[in-house]
């Protein structure tokens, strides 16, 4: 099968150039300008979008994920799917992983495993503690979807620090998708525009 899936993928991908280039583009504009027009962090869906990809592939389940990529207005599901369709087919027709996006042994990942390789990481750490806390602070959380779906544990209080644009419009968009939070407590902050001091002040927010 895996030879197959090359006889197929390669003649699939020179045909289907346009549509992933046209992916391309979308994804792009909207990670670039529409993240720049809304104050909001470009990295943060950088790192979401490799999240998405990952319960594509079925590599990691994350339905919150899935839900707030169909109401995100900085990227398009449907362009990254435009941009993958070539490696999916593949993909299921091989029934492995190749190429992109993959998982690779601890310590023999490369820039292409950044998202999965420390996206597997922080899973198993937190995972190993989730349990015996009953906090859990994620600095950074970005469009991190953890806590709508695997830290959905009673008793355990999330709370997401990030920059106040960045929560201000995550939660607009967890509202939108219809994921819960009410268990996650933001914690967002905005540097001061005094450089010399570099402070921030923190805005406590809680839906």
């Amino acid at each position: 099968m895996t030879v197959l899936s090359w006889l197929v993928f390669v003649p699939l991908e020179l045909i289907w150039l346009p549509m992933s280039l046209f992916g391309a583009i979308l994804v792009g504009y909207r990670q670039m300008v529409v993240s720049k027009r809304l104050g909001v962090s470009q990295t943060a869906i950088e790192v979401f979008n490799g999240r998405w990809t990952m319960d594509l592939f079925e590599i990691r389940a994350d339905g919150g994920a899935v839900a707030l990529g169909k109401v995100l207005p900085n990227t398009s599901t449907n362009g990254l799917f435009l941009c993958l369709f070539p490696l999916w087919v593949k993909w299921k027709i091989a029934g492995k992983l190749s190429m992109y996006p993959r998982v690779v042994e601890r310590g023999h990942e490369s820039i292409a495993e950044l998202v999965t390789g420390r996206t597997a990481y922080f899973d198993e750490v937190i995972n190993r503690q989730a349990s015996q806390v009953e906090q859990l602070v994620m600095l950074g959380a970005g469009y991190d979807t953890r806590a709508y779906g695997a830290l959905e544990i009673g008793g355990l209080t999330v709370f997401e620090v990030d920059q106040k644009t960045t929560q201000e419009h995550k939660r607009a968009m967890l509202r939108s998708a219809g994921l819960d939070a009410s268990h996650v407590t933001f914690t967002g902050w905005m540097p001061t525009a005094d450089k010399a001091a570099r402070t921030a002040t923190y805005h406590r927010q809680e839906v």
